[in-house]
Order: C-alpha cells, then structure tokens, then sequence
C-alpha cells in the first residue's frame, strides 16, 4: 500500500537512526493538492515499515520524531498490535489520530505474508499460527479504540486504501504539533 502510495508523491527519504543507507521516514509531497505526509520506516526491501525497525522503541521515538514535523503514517503487523505508547502519541492528535484499518481477510493477509517471505528468498513454509494471533489482536485493540471513543477509525477495502489516505491529506488541518509529545523520549537524531 505505502510503495503505492509513493507513484501518487514527490518521495524524499530521511537517514539517521537507521544508518546512512536504510531511511528512518520519507517525506511525501502529493503530486495533487494535499498537505506534506511522513511515513515512518524503510521501503527498500520487500518487508518494510515499522516491522523493519529494530529496537521496537526505536518506532516511538521516529513517529515522535515526526509528529512534531507534520502528518504521519505508520504501518507493520507489530506496531499495528501495539496499544500503547503509539497509541498514547496518537490520542494527543484527539480525533485527528486516524487508526487506518485494512479490511482484508486473515487468510488472504496469510497468503500475503507468505508472498514476500517468496519473494525475498525465504522459502520455508510459513507457521500461520503468530499471524492469527497478531490478527486477533488486533481486532482486540479496534474493539478498545471503537470503545474509547478516541481516534477516528476508517475502515476501508485494502484496494481504496491508497486513495482513502490521499483523500485524508488533502482534507487535511494544518499540523500542529501535539504538545503532549514533549513528554516522550527523543533521539536527537
């Protein structure tokens, strides 16, 4: 979805913490009318994102990092399953934190999974068994997001998805930094 979304932007990437090579975040300007976007984590490889990202804590501190600089989007099965620290940057944002959720089926996300472990030249046969955990728990952290009544959630078909999160940048306030992001650790970076 995020390397579609790049065809649809200007892409600049941004190195620091994970070296000079692999970028921390891209800058995405939309070619049509929409405010700038950060998307954390590399897309260099077949798997990327936040699931390429090493500490865990490392994650908290870039989507930090980039709150204070504008919109921005995550993405990976570990952060997606994390209520809490990145849940806490978001429910700064109040109902401007937007909790994106594809509707694709588990089995198809399986299939998937499996597919660009073939494609990076991992062919041992895949254990569903994690996945369908990280997919219940995810439908366990929706449940409590939709109880709280904190962030917008936007269920959408993972085919409109890209057009779905172009249309929310262009429709879009102006950022403003959340103040509260003042209390979580940052690299300097």
């Amino acid at each position: 979805m995020v390397r579609a979304l790049f065809s649809h932007c200007d892409v600049i990437p941004y190195y620091g913490a994970l070296g000079p090579k692999k970028p921390e975040a891209y800058k995405l300007l939309p070619k049509a009318k929409g405010h700038p976007l950060f998307v954390i984590g590399p897309y260099g490889q077949v798997c990327g994102g936040c699931d390429a990202i090493q500490p865990f804590d490392l994650i908290l501190n870039l989507l930090a990092k980039y709150a204070n600089k504008g919109h921005v989007l995550f993405e990976g099965a570990i952060i997606g399953n994390a209520y809490g620290r990145a849940s806490e940057m978001m429910e700064a944002s109040g109902k401007h934190g937007i909790f994106l959720v594809l509707d694709t089926p588990e089995e198809e996300c399986i299939r998937r999974v499996q597919s660009r472990r073939s494609e990076r030249g991992d062919d041992r046969e895949l254990n569903p068994k994690n996945l369908r955990h990280k997919f219940k728990q995810l439908n366990s952290v929706l449940r409590k997001v939709e109880k709280d009544d904190i962030l917008r959630i936007i269920r959408v078909k993972d085919t409109d998805a890209v057009d779905t999160i172009l249309d929310l940048i262009r429709e879009a306030p102006e950022h403003v930094p959340p103040k509260s992001l003042e209390s979580f650790d940052l690299f300097s970076g």
